[in-house]
């Protein structure tokens, strides 16, 4: 895991060790960096002296993806297997353990109030769940496996990028997508993601672009 300054230039590392951080992300604050590693754990450390804080047990397979909750005090994570976890930061328990999808759930990602949860898997859905009572309440179906997710500030809108080369843009109000974007990618997009304001976002995909 590498630290970089605004010009690119690396200033410190972590060595998490070999498949041991996969996807990053980091918490409210600004204090800790999260990843899920090969041997279905979530490895937290500090931002500050980049020591290893704690290591999170799901008792699950590969973790994939990690997000925190907006007020710091709650960590999803999705793995290999289709499971979605969520831990309580101040206890380090493991608050819930749900078979989230059939198949491998990619990404995992909050909504900006903390009210919602966003999954994305391999069998093609992109689930949407209440985070008081960690319950689906909607699952929307696309026409490639779901790889990768955001959500708008705005609590409404999300995208999903998929294994076929597209981008769709989704509106909770009215339960469906709104638009699909036909990008320039000729491979996967492996990821997205909103600006700051939620009405451009860029995305990233295995042909480097």
């Amino acid at each position: 895991i590498s630290f970089m300054d605004n010009n690119m230039n690396e200033i410190s590392s972590i060595d998490p060790g070999f498949l041991e951080a996969w996807t990053i992300s980091l918490s409210p604050h600004h204090d800790v960096i999260s990843a899920g590693t090969h041997r279905g754990t979530i490895s937290l450390w500090s931002i500050t002296d980049r020591n290893l804080l704690t290591s999170l047990e799901t008792n699950n397979k590969f973790v994939i993806s990690t997000d925190f909750h907006p007020n710091g005090t709650k960590i999803a994570s999705t793995s290999i297997d289709g499971y979605l976890n969520i831990f309580d930061l101040q206890t380090s328990q493991l608050i819930s353990n749900i078979e989230a999808h059939a198949m491998s759930t990619r990404a995992v990602r909050y909504s900006h109030d903390g009210n919602l949860l966003f999954t994305a898997s391999d069998d093609r859905h992109a689930t949407v769940f209440d985070t008081r009572s960690n319950i689906p309440i909607n699952t929307f179906s696309h026409s490639g496996m779901a790889l990768c997710l955001d959500t708008s500030v705005d609590n409404r809108h999300f995208i999903v990028g998929c294994a076929n080369h597209n981008i769709s843009y989704w509106d909770l109000g009215m339960q469906r997508c709104i638009q699909t974007f036909d990008t320039q990618h000729s491979e996967q997009v492996w990821g997205v993601s909103f600006n700051e304001n939620g009405d451009q976002f860029v995305s990233v995909g295995d042909d480097g672009l």
